[in-house]
């Protein structure tokens, strides 16, 4: 079953189960999912819905952050449980191991263009692995192997 139809189901079954807030998570996500569609014309890929998903939460962390600056502890819980529903949808963050697996092997099928490029596995390594894990420990693990 792919993401979006799962988070179409779930969204069904917050709503009967009376789930305020799961529900709300849901809706603003499906939403998302759907406007990025007709932007795009084209159905959207389960990669491009954890990115989505990933900018949701960071949104959804940043506006924590400002409610709980400002005392208001019950927007800011229920914020909290809003995030904690889209991460439900996240695969498990990838190892340290696993990214320089990847990256080792990124650059071992495209030696070719690394060579005329060295930049190019950057490139390469971001755009598969950016949905499995943060860009920041991709590029941590780019410098420890020397590539950048």
């Amino acid at each position: 079953m792919s993401l979006k139809k799962s988070i179409q189901i779930n969204q069904i079954e917050a709503m009967k189960a009376g789930q305020k807030n799961r529900l709300s998570a849901l809706r603003t996500l499906f939403s998302d999912i759907r406007n990025k569609e007709i932007d795009l014309k084209i159905e959207i890929s389960d990669d491009e819905i954890i990115m989505l998903i990933k900018k949701n939460i960071k949104v959804l962390e940043e506006s924590f952050e400002l409610y709980k600056q400002a005392d208001k502890e019950e927007t800011a819980q229920e914020i909290k449980e809003q995030i904690s529903v889209l991460r439900e949808y996240l695969p498990p963050d990838l190892t340290d191991e696993e990214i320089i697996d990847s990256i080792k092997k990124i650059a071992q099928e495209n030696k070719d263009a690394i060579q005329t490029n060295p930049k190019a596995i950057i490139k390469l390594a971001m755009n598969d692995l950016r949905s499995k894990t943060d860009s920041s420990r991709v590029m941590k693990a780019l410098k420890e192997l020397s590539f950048v």
